[in-house]
């Protein structure tokens, strides 16, 4: 069984630790693949967590030299986790993971993960109250990534119900909410992309389930949906964080392989 971890974060963006703190963690915890990935340059509110555009070039060379120095028992791949509202720009990285962070809507752009309130505020003004129509522009945007080749994978794909526990924002069960979601999943499975079953908000307190719902994941098993498994992590201690509890859910829900990158691209494995 390989233990993969591609979706964590480093102190060129959001993270805490540098990108061989984080790689040295997944090799201590018994991991051979390991990927971290840069937040793609964002303007306006999203900058403040994003990464710089002018660090770009030194965190790729950071990267390379975390590769030379954990070969050959960590296998380690430069990531890119790109944002819908980001400029594309995928020169350098070894895979691409792709999300959606904020929303756009009435000229302004809006996040649907930084804190409740301010999730809380965008339904009520850029959208009358109305979370369902919030929902069909949040997949819409998800949609899109259907269409960048670059992109692989698709990172925390129901994003914006992270502050859905215990309060809920959004009814995901209502057919508003439930269509936009399937919509957006029969592109992107189309198009080969590769869904990850995230622990990041449950490391971080804000959820008790993953991301995505066991309701999505099981509607992506039927559709012959791709998945991996990733933390997000932000931290040294989260690397890898319960991914036998995403293991299990995977299996739960009828998946008997996962993906896993290897250096002629992602490839599956028997879960």
């Amino acid at each position: 069984m390989i233990n993969q971890d591609l979706h964590t974060h480093s102190l060129y963006d959001d993270g805490t630790a540098s990108p061989l703190a984080m790689a040295e963690s997944a090799q201590r915890k018994g991991f051979s693949v390991f990927g971290c990935s840069l937040h793609s340059p964002q303007s306006g509110e999203a900058a403040s967590w994003s990464g710089k555009e002018e660090e770009v070039a030194a965190f790729q060379k950071d990267m390379a030299a975390v590769k030379a120095k954990l070969a050959p028992k960590l296998h380690v791949y430069t990531g890119l986790e790109y944002d819908i509202q980001s400029v594309p720009a995928f020169d350098g990285f070894d895979y691409v993971i792709g999300g959606c962070h904020e929303i756009s809507a009435g000229g302004k752009l809006w996040s649907v993960d930084w804190k409740r309130s301010a999730a809380k505020q965008m339904i009520e003004e850029a959208f009358e109250g109305d979370s369902g129509a919030a929902a069909s522009v949040y997949f819409a945007q998800m949609e899109k990534l259907a269409v960048l080749p670059q992109v692989d994978a698709i990172a925390h794909f129901d994003l914006i119900t992270k502050f859905n526990e215990p309060d809920p924002l959004y009814d995901t069960r209502s057919g508003t909410y439930r269509r936009a979601a399937e919509k957006a999943m029969e592109k992107l499975v189309a198009a080969g992309k590769i869904f990850e079953i995230n622990s990041g908000a449950v490391s971080r307190g804000y959820r008790t389930s993953f991301y995505p719902s066991r309701e999505i994941l099981c509607l992506l098993r039927e559709m012959e949906g791709k998945i991996f498994l990733s933390s997000d992590a932000h931290t040294v201690e989260n690397v890898g964080y319960a991914q036998e509890q995403e293991r299990n859910l995977a299996r739960s829900c009828g998946f008997r392989e996962i993906w896993i990158l290897t250096p002629d691209g992602f490839a599956p494995e028997k879960l």
